[in-house]
């Protein structure tokens, strides 16, 4: 498959993580509403693998990070009519792990 980035602005974003390392799911939409800007911002999200915390957290937390991602993104496409993508790594410590996150 050959799949090229969207044109625009792609920001990787931080993962949000208490001091337990498990994702604030609350601050985490928060930050990705403030990346997209009211689409003004970012044109794709990428989520859970470009900024190098992913191998910090357990899988439990990488799946959270996953879903808060892509939910919130289209939580955003949908009350905003915008078009930003939302890109996740699925990284993993094992194959299960990552076949598990696919």
């Amino acid at each position: 498959m050959n799949r090229a980035l969207k044109r625009g602005l792609n920001v990787p974003s931080v993962t949000i993580v208490d001091e337990a390392g498990r994702v604030i799911p609350a601050e985490q939409r928060q930050l990705i509403r403030h990346l997209i800007q009211n689409g003004s911002g970012a044109d794709t999200i990428f989520g859970n693998g470009t900024t190098g915390e992913w191998n910090r957290l357990g899988n439990t937390e990488r799946l959270r990070t996953i879903e808060v991602t892509i939910d919130e993104v289209g939580i955003i496409n949908r009350s905003m009519g915008t078009e930003v993508e939302a890109w996740v790594g699925i990284n993993g410590r094992t194959r299960a792990e990552i076949l598990t996150n696919l």
